[in-house]
This record gives structure tokens, sequence and C-alpha cells, in this order.
């Protein structure tokens, strides 16, 4: 009875105060209009939300097809990468160690031009009248020319053929004779004579045009290199898997998913 009554009186006195019971206190909800208590539910933090769209963090949908890719996908893509890469060096191979030399001439006046290794290029304008003479020579693998007339038989037929261009420099203390070697890579007996039987005829004035040109566009790696990396990836294209298939189940349930959205539409 003194229980009862001591708990009456406690009423009364919060009653008559205008109070409300601790142990009748409601927690806060969240309201619509609380944005950092959104915020927080959201795992955006205690910042505010301005309601626009850069408040909205979507996930990336490369990396997120990345990592839910099947681990047969990603070798896939990984060996195509790999070969695409390959045909690219290749590519680069033949395109850096590319070499030339031309000479084009029109009337009296002549422009020989060089590309060397590493796409360096340079010009000399010539005139007629600096253009000398021209041979037929044989060369070794690096480019030098070699006087085969000791050699006999098969020692002599490991030199390839070239021809040259013989053409003087003026220089403040005179003129200087410099002898060009046209082709530093073996080129056959055939072209050799007739790329210098054109050069000879315009020296002697005989031709009012000339345009030799030599050159190698491609090394045997670099060649190599994309050869193999094309049918390599011709053969990952066909075996190769390059997204993941849909399984008969997930396909089943987004069917029937649509349709039921599209009959509660319809019943609406």
């Amino acid at each position: 009875m003194i229980v009862i009554h001591i708990t009456k009186m406690l009423r009364y006195s919060f009653r008559s105060k205008d109070t409300i019971l601790p142990t009748s206190i409601a927690p806060p909800r969240p309201s619509l209009f609380n944005l950092e208590n959104i915020g927080e539910q959201l795992g955006l933090g205690k910042r505010k939300i301005d309601g626009s769209a850069k408040g909205i963090r979507m996930p990336n949908p490369i990396v997120e097809g990345v990592k839910n890719a099947s681990a047969y996908t990603k070798w896939s893509w990984s060996i195509l990468f790999i070969f695409a890469w390959m045909t690219y060096w290749g590519w680069r191979q033949c395109s850096y160690y590319a070499v030339s030399t031309s000479l084009a001439c029109n009337g009296d006046m002549c422009k020989l031009s060089y590309q060397t290794a590493g796409w360096k290029t340079s010009e000399i304008n010539l005139h007629r009248a600096q253009l000398l003479n021209t041979e037929q020579i044989r060369i070794n693998r690096s480019g030098d020319l070699v006087d085969v007339s000791k050699y006999r038989g098969r020692d002599r037929r490991n030199y390839g053929f070239s021809y040259t261009l013989v053409y003087s420099l003026p220089y403040e203390e005179g003129e200087s004779t410099v002898t060009a070697v046209m082709s530093k890579y073996n080129i056959n007996r055939q072209r050799a004579r007739s790329q210098h039987s054109k050069l000879k005829y315009y020296i002697e004035g005989t031709s009012p045009k000339l345009t030799v040109r030599e050159s190698r566009d491609v090394t045997v790696g670099g060649v190599m290199a994309i050869v193999f990396g094309l049918f390599c990836m011709l053969i990952t294209c066909l075996v190769g898997q390059f997204s993941d298939p849909v399984s008969p189940i997930r396909r089943r349930s987004s069917v029937s998913g649509m349709e039921r959205h599209i009959s509660r539409r319809a019943r609406q």
C-alpha cells in the first residue's frame, strides 16, 4: 500500500508540472527534414546534403565489373592485352630501327636525305657539280666497304652488294670529299647495278632528273613480334571469354519480376 501511494504521489507531482516521466520519453525519430541524421544513416557522415546530385556517390561500373568478373574472363582480358602490347612493340621496333638514304634531283639541284635509327633525320642540299662519282661496292654485315679482290669462292659470297655516292662539300679552308654508302644493307647485284647506272647518267649530265632511295623499314624481331602477336590475339578472341554469361536462374528471376511488374501496372 505504501508503494502504491508513493507512485500516485509522483505521478501527480509530474502532471502538475506539465512534465513527462523519464521512462515514457521516446527516442527521437529521424525526420525527413533532418538532413544530418539522413547523412549519418546513409554513411555520409555528419555533413548536410544539399539535395543535388553532388551528394550521390555511385560505384564505378568498370571497377565493379572487374571485381565481379570470373577468373576465366580476367585471364582472357589479360592475355589479350599482353599480345596487343606485343604487336605494338613489334611495330615500334620496326619504326625505331628503320633507316633510309635517298637522293632526289630536279634539274641541277639535289637533296640528299638520311634517316637513322631513333627517328633521326638529316638533309644536305647539293648541286650537280658537287656530285663527283659513283661506284659499285661490296659491304659486310656492318655496312662497311670491303675489298673482295683478295677473296675467292664462298668467302666472297658472304659480302653484299651496294653502291656509293662521292660528293664534295665546301669549307672555309677548301673542299672536302665525302663518300656515302647509299645502302648499308645487302641489295641484290641487279638492283645495285641499276641504281648505279641511274646515278652515273645523272652525274654525267645525261638525265635531267633522278630519284634513288634505299631503305630498310622492318627488322626480323619486329616482324616476328607483329605476326605472333596478331595470331595469338585472333586465337584469344576465338577461345577467350570477355563477359560473364548470365545464369538461367538469374535470368528467370529477372523475367518473372518484370512480368509481375507489368501485371501489377495492368491491374492499376
